[in-house]
């Protein structure tokens, strides 16, 4: 019988520590169950912020419709009165041709050369420099041989 009592010494001891395992194990559940109910609080009080938030912007969202639906009943009106409003003719175009058949390319296109650019365009080129003339021009007259030095 001692070994028979020793055997259930060893298994009611082998129970023990297994039963000390699954309350430890069951506490460390415990905790992560507080967790989880602390989180799903959380998660509760932000999607009733979110809620709240939803229905603020649906507000705006509807006020915005009301607005550009007033814009819009605005703008047709302007539009109304425009095309009512008579409109002055316009004044001829000095950059296009009036021959619109003959020259449909405006006349400050038809002024560029044929031959291209020119390589002074654009550069600081100085006017030419003139030779001013005397107002009073001496007589011909030989030149006087009166007093000639001695050689």
């Amino acid at each position: 019988m001692d070994e028979r009592s020793s055997e259930v010494d060893e298994w009611s001891s082998e129970v023990d520590e297994w039963s000390s395992e699954v309350d430890e194990r069951s506490s460390e559940v415990d905790e992560w169950s507080s967790e989880v109910d602390e989180r799903s609080s959380e998660v509760d009080e932000r999607s009733s912020e979110v809620d709240e938030r939803s229905s603020e912007v649906d507000e705006s969202s509807s006020e915005v419709d009301e607005r550009s639906s007033e814009v819009d009943e605005r703008s047709s009106e302007v539009d109304e009165s425009v095309s009512n409003f008579p409109c002055p003719p316009c004044p001829p175009c000095p950059f296009i041709s009036p021959l619109p058949n003959l020259y449909p390319i405006p006349l400050a296109i038809k002024k560029a050369s044929p031959m291209g650019p020119n390589a002074n365009t654009g550069k600081n080129v100085s006017a030419p420099r003139i030779k001013i003339t005397p107002a009073v021009t001496p007589v011909n007259s030989p030149v006087s041989v009166r007093n000639v030095p001695v050689v």
